[in-house]
């Protein structure tokens, strides 16, 4: 049981570094609009 939490977890933390990934490279274009350009 705290094997599958864990993969669960695993696989839920590696789809939202992938996500956000996305998104900076996104923001990086859309910056000012959603408040996000002040990042470095």
């Amino acid at each position: 049981m705290a094997a599958m939490f864990a993969m669960a977890f695993m696989g839920l933390i590696s789809l939202g570094r992938m996500i956000a990934g996305v998104v900076m490279k996104k923001s990086r274009a859309l910056g000012p609009a959603f408040g996000l350009g002040a990042d470095p």
